[in-house]
């Protein structure tokens, strides 16, 4: 019976031992690639997903209903799409590209996918993402989505890094030797960065995130730079002697900024600092693009800046402004200053210039080469427009100008002048005319646009044109077009408060063409220029000189001129001693004039 009892024990062992070799066997294959999602979305809605695998293959969809669906898996894209059977989505497969955006993921589960290298998530709705055992990292995009955390210390082999406009608070970098490309902006909650293990950092842009402090001492690979407009700085060291080309650092409540040791910037974006009074640009000779508006500069130094192409310096407290010499410069924006001084001479290139709202300014030397100029609210008493023949858009509204010459404007489309000392203007030749606004000048008259075959938008608000002025001008305006329902407008538009001659303008004149008015006339203050021949059954001359009325070709027999009011009303009467009569012009208004009873004519005073 003992050797019974030893025979069993010895077999149960060896059974347990065969038996616990196959579970650990079991337990030590490897699992089958696999990513797992669930979309919040009804059952039945449109999905899309793309993958590529780490190698030619198969993959399965299980949307655990029971049923699976099996495809090729190439190790270029292969894209998924149709309707969800379910919210649990399985894909097997070794996976190494995964692009799931715009899909309402509310979670991604990556964890079984030991081969990705690149992953695509935007605009879905995932708050937490573990990538701890995706080792084989390199690109990660995750946007427009509440993702609240990242930790990244297992994905040594990041180079690209896109995690903007997320929720995150934190993200964890830790030994990323190939890191290049950083983005974090819009992360209004993330407080801290730490970048210092990442040497091959190129391109950091964290704008708009709490982080307060950047120690890029030892990023010595760094070409751009983007961080501010969240909390003021209380920290931003940049490598010595770096190759930084781009920095921005706008609204982040710098005072002073340092620059000493980057000297191959060629854009300069620091705006929006608004205690930063000073900024030194010495040495700057690659610096193409300097953007600094809405600063406390009181002075800019551009002599080492001989490549500047574009200059934006408004709302400062500069009092001087020289850019003379920078023959490439081609935009310059500097408005709402204390300006009293702009040179711009040897700015051969300049196209476009806004140097509005600084008013005392009088005076400068524009370069021929304009195309675009805005000098409204200053000081300016003459524009002379015509050493400026490229000009296309001009506004000058604002200032003290008697005249303005436009003989020479072919190519303008856009003028605002109003509000000047102007009395006449001639737009014969601006035949690209788009755009007129020349309210509140003293104008009484002689407006046309009849050579404009393009405007679509006219201002004569306030000026001192009467009825008969406005309809002369009515009637040069064009005719509308099917095509100008399209244009930003939508219509063509008269902007005519005239007060006292609108009221009485016609206007239908206008709106006949299709134009929209702002105000509508009655068409009784004035019919025609001068005195009208209306009709033609009678041999009767009625002209008009400074002098009076001279009625002649009166008949042999003719004994009495009559003049009265279309209502019957007579106005005076004139005795025939001779074939023509010389007599005073009545008042303004519309008027009969009748021989004997027979002979009569329609006549118009102005």
């Amino acid at each position: 019976m003992e050797k019974n009892v030893k025979k069993t024990l010895l077999l149960l062992t060896i059974f347990l031992v065969g038996f616990l070799n196959v579970a650990w066997a079991q337990d030590n294959q490897p699992a089958e690639p696999c990513v797992k999602m669930h979309f919040a979305g009804a059952v039945n809605s449109k999905y899309a997903l793309l993958i590529m695998g780490a190698e030619e293959g198969e993959y399965t969809l299980d949307w655990g209903n029971g049923k699976t669906y099996k495809g090729k898996l190439h190790k270029t894209a292969t894209r998924i799409q149709g309707n969800t059977e379910g919210q649990d989505l399985t894909i097997y497969g070794n996976i190494a590209v995964l692009e799931c955006s715009n899909n309402q993921l509310t979670t991604l589960d990556v964890t079984k996918l030991p081969a990705l290298t690149h992953l695509i998530s935007r605009k879905n709705f995932v708050r937490a993402l573990d990538v701890s055992a995706n080792t084989e990292l390199k690109f990660i995009y995750v946007q427009d989505s509440p993702l609240e955390q990242l930790d990244l210390t297992r994905n040594s082999k990041v180079d690209s890094l896109i995690l903007t406009n997320n929720r995150l608070k934190e993200l964890t970098l830790a030994l990323h030797p190939t890191l290049e490309l950083l983005m974090c902006t819009s992360n209004a909650q993330l407080k801290k960065l730490n970048l210092k293990e990442c040497p091959k950092l190129k391109h950091l842009d964290a704008l708009q995130t709490l982080v307060d402090e950047y120690d890029l001492s030892e990023n010595g690979e760094l070409r751009y730079v983007a961080v501010g407009m969240g909390r003021p700085l209380r920290t931003l060291s940049l490598p010595q002697n770096n190759k930084i080309d781009t920095l921005m650092v706008p609204a982040a409540g710098l005072k002073k900024i340092d620059l000493s040791q980057t000297k191959q910037l060629k854009l300069l974006g620091i705006d929006n600092n608004y205690e930063l009074s000073q900024l030194d640009l010495t040495g700057m000779k690659q610096l193409r693009d300097l953007s600094c508006e809405g600063n406390s500069l009181t002075s800019l130094n551009l002599s080492d800046c001989r490549n500047l192409v574009t200059l934006v310096c408004n709302n400062n407290q500069l009092s001087a402004l020289d850019v003379s010499g920078l023959d490439k410069l081609e935009v310059l924006t500097c408005f709402s200053n204390d300006l009293s001084s702009l040179n711009l001479t040897g700015c051969t290139s300049l196209k476009s210039l806004d140097c509005s709202v600084n008013s005392k300014l009088s005076t400068t030397n524009l370069p021929r080469s304009l195309t675009s100029l805005n000098c409204s609210s200053c000081s300016f008493s003459q524009i002379e427009t015509a050493k400026l023949p490229l000009l296309t858009n001009l506004t000058c509204d604002g200032n003290q100008i008697g005249t303005l010459d436009l003989s020479t404007q072919t190519k303008l489309t856009a003028v605002n002048c109003s509000n000047n000392k102007i009395k006449q203007l001639d737009f014969s030749n601006c035949v690209n005319l788009l755009d007129v606004v020349i309210a509140g000048n003293p104008i009484n008259g002689g407006i046309s646009f009849a050579n404009c075959n393009n405007l679509r938008y006219v201002s004569v608000n306030n000026t001192k044109l009467d009825a008969c002025a406005l309809n002369d001008m009515y009637r040069s305006l064009r005719e509308k077009r099917p095509e100008d329902e399209n244009n930003d407008l939508h219509g063509i538009l008269l902007f005519n408060n005239v007060p006292g001659a609108v009221e009485v303008s016609r206007t239908q004149i206008a709106t006949d063409k299709g134009w929209l008015v702002s105000n509508v006339g009655d068409g009784t203050g004035c019919q025609e220029d001068g005195v009208a021949k209306v009709s033609t059954e009678s041999q009767l001359y009625v002209n008009a000189t400074d002098e009076g009325w001279i009625i002649s070709n009166l008949p042999a027999d003719a004994r009495e001129v009559l003049l009265t009011t279309l209502g019957g009303q007579v106005v005076d009467r004139y005795y025939v001693t001779a074939p023509s009569l010389r007599v005073k012009a009545p008042r303004k208004g519309v008027y009969i004039v009748s021989v004997d009873g027979r002979n009569s004519k329609v006549c118009i005073q102005k």
